[in-house]
Formats: C-alpha cells, structure tokens, sequence
C-alpha cells in the first residue's frame, strides 16, 4: 500500500487513468465526473500552492463543490494542517471562536477556498506565540447540535494509508477497495471526512452529493453503480420514503453505515429487510477519537438497541466516582483505543472531554454494557425534561413518534408548565402534508399512538406540523431554542 495520500493518488492515476474518480457539482444541479489521471494533475497543482502559502493552518471553504472537494484532495497530499470548516450562514460566530482559540495558542489561520479548479487565498489571521500543530493534523469541529463548539486536533485520520487494512474499521464493513462510494453528508463533519479519506486511499469512485437530496442519492447510486455509502438515521429515514416507492433502490449496495444518532427500529427494519442483515452496520465514536464500536445487522437483530462492540477500543462503564460497574448498570462511558496514550497538548480545544490515568476517555456519553461487550447507550441527561418530578428524555419520545408510518422526522422539547414545571411538546415532519382544518384531528392520532406505547408523562402535550426542523449540516437535531 503507497504510504502517504499523494502516492496512493498518483497510483491511482498510473493504474486506473481514465477511469471515474470523483463526481461532484461544479455548479447547482450539475455533477460532473472527473477520472483519476485529471485528479491527479488538478490536485498536485493545488498542493504546490498550498505548500508555497506555508501556512500554520489552511483553513478550508468546504460546501461539498468539486473545487472544494479537489482542494481537500490536494490538502491531503501533503503534510499541511488543515481545518476543513463550513460555509453559508449560521457558521460565522463559530468559525470565529474557532480562530480565536487557534490563534490564542500560537497558531496562525490562512483562510482558502476554491475558486473553480483553483483557489484563493484570505488574508492570514495571525498568531501570537510560535506553537505549530503537527504534521497531518486536522482540526475537527463537534458539539454544534448543543450550541456550544469544540474543537478537536485529529493527527490519525489522514494517515489512514499507513495503516493495515485489519485495523481499520472499513475492514468489518463489507467494504469493497475500488468500488463506487456514494457522500451524502457534509465533508466538514467528522464521520463523512473519515469515509471520503478512507475511499480515497483505496481508490473509490467517490460520488458526492453538495447537499443530501434522497430522489437525487438514488439516482446517483443507480448511475454509478454504488456499493458503500455512510448515512446519518435522519437520511435512512428520507432514503426509506424514496425507495418504499422505488423497489430497484440502492440495490447494488453491499455496505449501509449510519452514525450520529439512534436509529428509529422502523427505518432500520426497512434497510435490513431491503439489504439484509450482513451489509447494515451502525457505528457509535466521536469526532474526538476516544474509540468506535460497530454492530452488524445481524447483531443488532439479537440484541436489539446495541451500536455494537468494541472495534480495536476497550471500552468501561464508570460511576459517578469513576469506579467500574457491572454489566447491565448505566454509567459513564469511557472508552480506550489500541493507540498509546500520550499528553494531547490540543486537550484545551475540547474541554467536555474527561480521563482517566490510564488513557480512558468519555465525551460525557452514558450507557450500559451486557455480559458479553455489546454496548447500549442511554440517553444524554442534557435535555433531560422533568415532568412534575418524573424524568422525560426527549429521544425516547422521538423514537415513538417515528415509528409511526406517516412521520418521516420529529423533535421534542420541554416547555415550562404551571403545574408540572414542564411538559414535552412534539414537532413533527410528516410524509404528505396535513391541510391547516385536519391538522387537529392529526395531532390526536399522534398523541393517541405515543399513548400505546409510553406513560401519560411523557405524551407530548402538544404537536406541531413543519415541513423542516432545525438539523446540523450533519443532520443532527438542533433542539435548543425549539
């Protein structure tokens, strides 16, 4: 295996040359399809002028467009650090903070971004002091569904070249080197990022969506013959509309991997059904790379509700005093990868991360292990609502609410209550849109359904019809201010 990106890519030029390498917009509503020979002299072009910038930190425009998915491609050629951060609004007071922190500790920020098959370059925000970030790093943002951003220095994920293809999680994923790859997510995101960089070092055709379309996902894997996507559990639930109508749908695919959320039991039945238990996967992590673990289908099927076992991570449930629990019992997560541990001198960009002496780490994640490994996690007492003094956790109520046919997404939130100090109330997407005089009528149906399966407590008081919630570029929930 070529031990870095620049020579995996310039081998995939001298073997592959004219076959379809990439596949993104170049403008609105045109995808274009580039082979791996154009890539190639694209890329190294637009590696030289990043090393020429010699910058303490490219900060990279990303919208998921072919110009800024080449200059992520060149980006990852070299050794540079990178901060792949995104664009429109929304983002400004978070990019921000990010550059004040950045800068705070040393480390001076060139803003870049694509100007077709070229780039351009922002005046330099400078630095005080002389630290530098090593080699490879990626800075990696999280925590934008609860409003508060952290940052996270990531020097592993685009190393992966280095790397046998046993410890890599795509070993247990039915992953397939060289076969169409379809991105449906934003390439500032963790998750998506570590699938694109995994598809690039082994040569995928990578077929990149600028915005999560289903109709349009479909059409893309059926043209280009995809085998292996990576969603989040909200576009497995869009993805499930447009192919309950589209029998052919993803048909090819050999590989279905969702992250960043529980996924409804009903979406997950479809795809089980629709691909079979052996190519759905689900994978619990964090952008902070504290550990992974993975779940087949099949897995999940015996044990329903786990994200799996450990994947080259230990992982222990610890008490508030931090001492281990037995199995069955909910706790902090804390979780160690097979890499040594060592002092991260970045820990500061992300202080919700807590330690152990011996290398365990936990983003404040709570959950319970069975007695043979398999992971289940509870829900965060972040939202926690309190229902006259009975604890309502809003996922729990998502869940239900989506398992009803007709809703294809749903958020709960608390709102204060004179008698009870809160109550939940719903808002709710549904597949056909309820005109304003049936809205009541519809609204019954749905309280009567979380009746059937929940404590009066938790029965949202009140449901509200949008035709959007309010979702990260990741597709997570964005609950505060609900």
């Amino acid at each position: 295996m070529p031990d870095s990106f620049d020579a995996a890519i310039a081998e995939h030029a001298r073997r592959r040359g004219t076959a379809t390498a990439l596949v993104a917009e170049e403008r609105p509503g045109a995808p274009v399809a580039l082979d791996w020979s154009t890539v190639d002299s694209v890329t190294a072009a637009l590696a030289e002028r990043l090393l020429a910038a010699d910058p303490g930190l490219a900060a990279l425009a990303m919208d998921n467009t072919m110009g800024s998915v080449l200059t992520l491609v060149a980006a990852a050629r070299t050794e540079l650090p990178l901060w792949v951060r995104p664009t429109g609004r929304g983002t400004d007071a978070h990019r921000a903070a990010a550059e004040r922190a950045l800068t705070d500790r040393g480390i001076a920020v060139l803003p870049v971004a694509a100007a077709g098959r070229d780039l351009v370059t922002g005046p330099p925000v400078p630095a005080r002091g002389t630290a530098r970030l090593p080699p490879h790093a990626l800075v990696l943002g999280s925590g934008g569904s609860s409003g508060r951003p952290k940052w996270t220095v990531d020097t592993v994920m685009r190393r992966r070249p280095l790397r046998p293809l046993s410890t890599r999680p795509v070993h247990r994923l039915n992953w397939q080197p060289g076969r169409a790859q379809l991105v449906t997510g934003p390439l500032e995101h963790a998750a998506t990022l570590t699938f694109f960089l995994e598809g690039l070092a082994d040569g995928n055709p990578l077929v990149v969506q600028r915005r999560f379309d289903p109709d349009a996902a479909v059409d893309l894997a059926a043209r280009w013959d995809v085998r292996w996507l990576q969603t989040t559990p909200y576009q497995l639930g869009r993805l499930a509309a447009t192919a309950a109508q589209r029998p052919d749908a993803l048909a090819g695919v050999r590989g279905l991997l969702h992250t960043a959320a529980p996924c409804p039991e009903r979406v997950r039945r479809f795809w089980l059904d629709r691909l079979g238990a052996e190519s759905v996967f689900e994978m619990y992590g964090a952008s902070e790379g504290i550990g992974v673990t993975l779940a087949r289908g099949d897995e999940w099927l015996a044990r329903p509700g786990t994200v799996g076992r450990g994947f080259w991570t230990e992982i222990r449930i610890l008490d508030e005093r931090r001492r281990p629990v037995p199995a069955g019992v909910v706790g902090d997560v804390f979780m160690r990868t097979g890499r040594p541990a060592r002092r991260d001198p970045w820990a500061g960009l992300n202080p919700s991360v807590v330690a152990t002496p011996d290398g365990f780490r936990s983003v404040g994640d709570r959950g319970r292990l069975d007695p043979e490994g398999y992971l289940f996690l509870a829900s965060r007492e972040l939202d926690l609502i309190n229902v006259g003094g009975e604890n309502v956790y809003p996922a729990e109520v998502e869940q239900v609410l989506l398992e009803h046919p007709d809703v294809i997404d749903a958020m709960v939130v608390g709102e204060p209550d004179p008698v009870f100090g809160a109550r939940p109330h719903a808002w709710v997407v549904l597949r056909d849109a309820v005109p304003g005089d049936r809205r009541d009528g519809y609204e019954q149906r749905l309280k009567a359904h979380c009746r059937a399966a929940l404590p009066p407590f938790k029965v949202p008081a009140t449901v509200r019809f949008e035709t959007e919630l309010p979702r990260t570029a990741a597709g997570k929930l964005q609950r505060r201010g609900g």
